[in-house]
């Protein structure tokens, strides 16, 4: 299992490196072509150091400005490392079309490729910043065919995952939130994980803890974590903060909401790996539902969206998810129809329904295409 794994890093290594590679090729060809002269090796270092910029960012002794400024140019360079690769793709299919279909002169076709592409990439990065930073309201109405706990039958839920709150998405992203909620008057508030990209020091330090707090429903406002949480290793002072502020961060519990049904929040899938000691793996969703009341509507917030049939059959009426983010940035939604059960949307699985959010805030780049910034609002009628 080791060998096979470090054989994986190995040619993952040397994948990433070709591709820096052919960059790094490509820009020094176009750059020769309007008389700039800079050798693939410039330019390939220079990619990798705007890239990794993202990385050294996140060394905890790099001073908060710094920092900041390293995250975003890091953010920035990882959408323009993978549209170029596509880019160099599709223009070398184009060049070779008009070099020796139609005759054009090789550098002349270089230089108007190389113009076109800095302006596809130019425009994506405002477009995807647009839809990233613009969020909307996504609305589904379904039934849930059981008895709720009182007399009201029709609910309002309101979902959010993935904010990702951090260096790159900060309060006035999550000032966005906050007014969507006070706008929607849901009935419940459920945030799906990743609340935190990573390093819980920017959210506490920026207040954007007191900031959530100001979310408000009638039956609570409930979150689990995501798999940043637990990368980033703050998770014990970061349930603390959000306990502070009215927010109960659900690890493996179930908890009856008076007068609606059942809402329980699993654990993400890694703390299978990465947590230690007794009891610090995630339950089954059959156990975490084992003496959960069957008859009354039981939502489930799981971060990661797979194993629906195994939560359908435990008894679950809703699960909540997140995690995908639709690929983010286009074409990554072509993966992540294949890798889940369910990448984005909403869709029935037996009596199931099931939600996966596109996320509020973003991973790396604060770029969206194909994938919209999105608050969810799933107006539930109990029928049973």
């Amino acid at each position: 299992m080791m060998f096979k794994m470090v054989i994986r890093v190995l040619l993952s290594i040397m994948l990433m490196v070709c591709l820096f590679l052919l960059i790094g090729f490509y820009a020094s060809r176009w750059l020769q072509t309007i008389h700039v002269d800079a050798s693939v090796g410039f330019c390939t270092w220079t990619m990798l150091a705007l890239v990794f910029s993202y990385v050294f960012g996140r060394i905890k002794y790099v001073p908060a400005v710094m920092s900041n400024a390293l995250n975003y140019i890091g953010a920035i360079a990882i959408v323009i490392f993978e549209w170029s690769v596509l880019l160099i793709i599709a223009g070398n299919l184009i060049g070779i079309v008009a070099v020796y279909g139609f005759g054009f002169e090789t550098n002349e076709v270089v230089r108007v490729l190389g113009f076109v592409s800095i302006g596809l990439l130019i425009a994506g990065i405002v477009i995807g910043s647009y839809y990233a930073w613009k969020p909307i309201v996504r609305k589904y109405h379904f039934e849930i065919m059981k008895s709720a706990l009182g007399e009201q039958k029709s609910f309002r839920i309101l979902i959010a995952s993935d904010l990702h709150a951090g260096r790159i998405v900060g309060r006035n992203h999550l000032q966005r939130l906050v007014n969507i909620v006070q706008r929607e008057q849901p009935d419940l508030i459920l945030l799906a994980g990743d609340v935190l990209d990573d390093d819980v020091r920017p959210f506490l330090d920026q207040g954007m803890d007191e900031l959530l707090g100001q979310m408000r429903a009638p039956l609570g406002v409930f979150a689990i974590l995501g798999n940043h949480e637990y990368y980033g290793r703050g998770i014990k002072p970061y349930v603390q903060a959000m306990q502070n502020v009215g927010i109960r961060v659900m690890q493996d519990e179930v908890e009856v909401l008076p007068g609606f049904g059942i809402v329980a929040g699993r654990k993400d899938v890694t703390a299978n790996s990465m947590m230690r000691g007794d009891g610090a793996g995630r339950m089954t969703v059959e156990e975490l539902l084992q003496s959960a009341d069957k008859t009354k509507p039981i939502i489930v917030l799981d971060h990661q969206p797979r194993g629906y049939s195994l939560a359908e059959a435990a008894g679950a009426d809703l699960i909540i998810s997140g995690h995908t983010h639709r690929g983010q940035i286009w074409p990554n939604h072509f993966f992540t129809k294949r890798l889940f059960d369910l990448d984005w949307g909403y869709a029935k699985f037996g009596k199931m329904h099931a939600i996966v959010s596109s996320g509020f805030g973003t991973w790396g780049p604060p770029v969206r295409l194909n994938s919209q910034s999105e608050v969810v609002i799933a107006s539930v009628m109990i029928t049973g």
